[in-house]
């Protein structure tokens, strides 16, 4: 073999093995890019499951502020309702305790007006 021969020989066997592993290269890349690919598509489905639970809780517990809310609402009106109507009947009693008492001490004293007016009569006649 000639120097020519063995050059355009190497030359050759070189531009194969180029060939094969630019082949080999383009075909780990193109592997690579589908692993990501998947690896893309289960981390947003792992993602969409975090947030819909994120949602779902968060609902979740408004509705329970929400109903502890009212709750306590429903337990604060009634107590007030309670005392407002405690308030009403002692105001009654009260309200009744004075016309009574006032209506007592009123007669009495139209008693003794009526006493000192016959008492004033009988003496000036």
């Amino acid at each position: 073999m000639s120097v020519v021969s063995t050059v355009v020989f190497l030359s050759q066997s070189l531009r194969v093995m180029a060939n094969r592993m630019h082949s080999k290269a383009i075909r780990a890349i193109e592997k690579r890019i589908k692993q990501v690919e998947a690896e893309q598509v289960k981390c947003e489905v792992h993602r969409s499951n975090l947030m819909v639970n994120c949602h779902n809780k968060h609902y979740a517990a408004n509705a329970e502020i929400t109903s502890d809310y009212n709750a306590a609402l429903k337990k604060l009106q009634d107590k007030f309702h309670a005392r407002m109507d405690k308030e009403s009947a002692s105001f009654n009693e009260n309200k009744r305790t004075i016309a009574l008492t006032s209506q007592a001490a009123s007669n009495e004293l139209k008693r003794e007006l009526a006493m000192l007016g016959s008492e004033l009569d009988h003496l000036t006649k």
